[in-house]
């Protein structure tokens, strides 16, 4: 969807009318050119996601000196009414929200969950249609998808070539157990939805050690560290080794134990056909740039870095405590890295001696190298920081980010 002028023109009004929120009584428009963010209240009581617009073109025309109120949220998932940590992905101007978890006061307060604490709904959000004025439960305005074939917990989510592939934060069979005493392992772990055909299809697990006891299900060595789609396929790296599944033929997984670590963590995203660029968190917190297609290539694990960014901070407020990124690839070689985190540690009792904050960085990543340097070139080219005036718990992370 293209940048609307006449969109951007009333966002500066309200810029200087002094951020005014939206009056809830009114019924919301359809939203303007912007970047829906997903984002988990950690330790909120009642709310266990938001969903905000945040607005690029507004951020382009932030000289990044002043800090601005959050706007508020579309909509909120509440916890009794909602899964907690569902998997997302972005389809055109559909978002699709899959599994997660019912909390126990959901199970209680809502009698035909019974004791079933996993869920298997898809949800469809239409990004161009508009928002009733109040939204109290989500699921009213949420088309209804296909299930999936098995709970999906917090899954990582890939979009390739118009599908949606699915897959979990860990290999281990101890995070498909229900519980320790009854150990029943849930199948498929990954799965892909085509939305020609409204079904998920399973898709091979990964393999494990078969030599592996049930005494060492506790161990992380299975957990995805970093992962990537390179080249027409997924490769996950964890302790354990690097796993690849080659997603036009998702046939049989691929396992190399002995291959080398990727130097990031999170997700890669990619800029050209041979660059990807990723987060190097604490204590650096740089946006690098990596070539995978170096001599030694993917193939050995082994992956360079040819360029670095210091993600800076505009203004006097930084985020020094619980910083976690998230970041979306934009139109025109750009890149959207959010930046969340506190001011000050949290303490039990003293909401006020600390503050939740939001920094949204545009990224310009070139294609063209300096052969001086032998650099492919990154500049940050906005910043706008947010503070989180409403936040129903003391502090949380960005969980997905699209643009619309």
């Amino acid at each position: 969807m293209q940048p609307d002028p006449d969109a951007c023109g009333r966002i500066r009004k309200r810029k200087r009318r002094g951020h005014r929120h939206r009056d809830s009584t009114e019924a919301a428009p359809p939203l303007s050119p912007s970047v829906i963010l997903f984002y988990y209240h950690r330790d909120s009581l009642d709310y266990s996601c938001s969903a905000y617009a945040l607005n690029t073109a507004a951020v382009l025309e932030d000289n990044g000196d002043d800090t601005k109120p959050l706007p508020q949220p579309l909509f909120r998932f509440h916890r009794t009414k909602f899964p907690i940590l569902p998997g997302f992905a972005a389809l055109g101007s559909k978002i699709y929200i899959f599994g997660g978890m019912n909390s126990a006061r959901a199970c209680k307060a809502n009698p035909t969950l019974g004791l079933e604490r996993h869920a298997l709904e898809t949800y469809v959000f239409d990004t161009t249609k508009p928002l009733p004025s109040a939204v109290d439960d989500p699921k009213t305005f949420l088309v209804k998808g296909p299930c999936l074939n098995a709970p999906k917990f917090h899954p990582i989510s890939v979009v390739f070539k118009g599908k949606i592939y699915v897959f979990p934060r860990s290999f281990s069979r101890h995070d498909m157990l229900t519980s320790r005493r009854k150990p029943t392992e849930f199948s498929p772990k990954c799965e892909v939805l085509d939305p020609h055909y409204g079904s998920w299809t399973a898709l091979p697990d990964p393999p494990l050690d078969p030599h592996e006891q049930d005494e060492f299900l506790n161990d992380n060595s299975y957990d995805v560290v970093a992962y990537a789609v390179y080249d027409c396929t997924f490769f996950a790296y964890t302790a354990k080794g690097i796993y690849s599944l080659n997603l036009e033929h998702p046939g049989v997984w691929n396992h190399c134990p002995q291959l080398a670590r990727f130097p990031f963590t999170g997700e890669a995203i990619s800029s050209d056909q041979k660059h990807y660029v990723a987060i190097h968190p604490s204590p650096k917190d740089l946006l690098v740039k990596h070539d995978f297609t170096s001599e030694e290539g993917l193939g050995l694990g082994l992956v360079k870095e040819v360029d670095s960014l210091d993600l800076k901070q505009p203004g006097n407020q930084r985020i020094n405590c619980c910083v976690v990124y998230n970041m979306v690839s934009l139109s025109d070689d750009r890149l959207l890295v959010i930046r969340n985190g506190l001011d000050n540690p949290p303490r039990p009792y003293s909401r006020d001696e600390f503050s939740n904050f939001i920094t949204c960085n545009i990224i310009q990543v070139k294609n063209k190298k300096n052969k001086k340097q032998n650099q492919s070139g990154m500049v940050q080219l906005a910043s706008s920081t947010f503070i989180m005036v409403d936040n129903p718990g003391t502090s949380g992370r960005p969980i997905a980010c699209f643009p619309m």
